[in-house]
Parts: structure tokens; C-alpha cells; sequence
């Protein structure tokens, strides 16, 4: 309860070499961390950028900058 409590708060969070984290595991991660702004997902190879991207547009709302899998930065509202 408490993480679930403190990633409400959550702005930015950058993850390295996640190897083991889906589209799935993103999704979960907005639906619980609806305040995200900034996600980093470097080096997590197990996932596609177009798939993440899609993931992010629908899950992470608030989301203004998405560093992909491959290492492209982007805006999520952009698509």
C-alpha cells in the first residue's frame, strides 16, 4: 500500500536493463503511477518501441517525454 501511495506521487522514473518488464508491466506501472511524466526505459530489450508507445499513449495520460526500448526519445502525445 504504501509504494502504491508513493507512485501516485511518482514524476519521473527511469528504468535500466529491465529485461524482464512487458507492455503489460508498463501499462500496470500507469495505471498505478497516473502521475508519471517522465519514463525512461533503457536498455530493456524484451519490448518492441512501437508496442511500448502504444502502451504509454493509453495507459500514461499525463506522460510528456517516453525514452524507448532502442534509445529514442520522444513525446507520447506526439504518437
Amino acid at each position: 500500500l504504501a509504494l502504491a501511495v508513493a507512485c501516485a506521487r511518482l514524476q519521473r522514473l527511469q528504468l535500466s536493463h529491465c529485461d524482464g518488464l512487458t507492455e503489460r508491466g508498463v501499462f500496470y506501472l500507469g495505471m498505478q503511477c497516473a502521475g508519471l511524466l517522465e519514463l525512461r526505459l533503457c536498455g530493456c530489450l524484451g519490448m518492441r518501441d512501437d508496442e511500448v508507445a502504444q502502451t504509454a499513449a493509453d495507459a500514461l495520460r499525463k506522460l510528456r517525454l517516453l525514452q524507448l526500448p532502442s534509445g529514442a526519445v520522444r513525446s507520447a502525445r506526439c504518437g
